[in-house]
């Protein structure tokens, strides 16, 4: 969860850093609000991550399971 609060900070800035690039102007609520949005976001992605690692591993224990039972 660490290095997903440190991304999160890393696309933060660099949001915040785009937005008053352009002039865009910020309040603290906008940015906290963006602030859950990411973190969601990420959240999201490190699930999916974990599915498909899960589901990997699933496959290779099933596969090494019908090399046992067929010789």
């Amino acid at each position: 969860i660490i290095r997903i609060i440190a991304d999160m900070d890393k696309a933060l800035v660099v949001w915040i850093e785009n937005q008053t690039s352009y002039s865009i102007p910020l309040s603290q609520s906008l940015i906290q609000n963006k602030d859950l949005t990411l973190l969601n976001s990420m959240k999201a992605e490190e699930v999916r991550k974990l599915k498909k690692k899960v589901w990997s591993q699933q496959m290779l224990v099933h596969k090494v399971y019908v090399k046992k039972l067929l010789p």
